[in-house]
């Protein structure tokens, strides 16, 4: 089955939103910190995992800046 052609527009129009708004985003220069665009994704699985297995989120974000981004 075809999507509509209004639902077809819909997703070209708001994806390309997106894609400009993601790479600006991602791109940003942060202090100090190098490559936030690819971290942001590890924290998101990190945290996911963290906080199904029960962890506090105070204890993951420690977690993840102690292991992964090595302050």
């Amino acid at each position: 089955m075809h999507p509509s052609k209004s639902t077809e527009e819909f997703e070209k129009l708001v994806k390309k939103k997106f894609d400009i708004y993601n790479s600006l985003f991602l791109n940003l220069p942060y202090n100090k910190e190098k490559n936030v665009g690819s971290l942001i994704p590890l924290l998101h699985d990190y945290s996911k995992k963290g906080l199904k297995s029960g962890e506090h989120p105070q204890k993951i974000l420690d977690s993840f800046f102690k292991k992964i981004c090595k302050h």
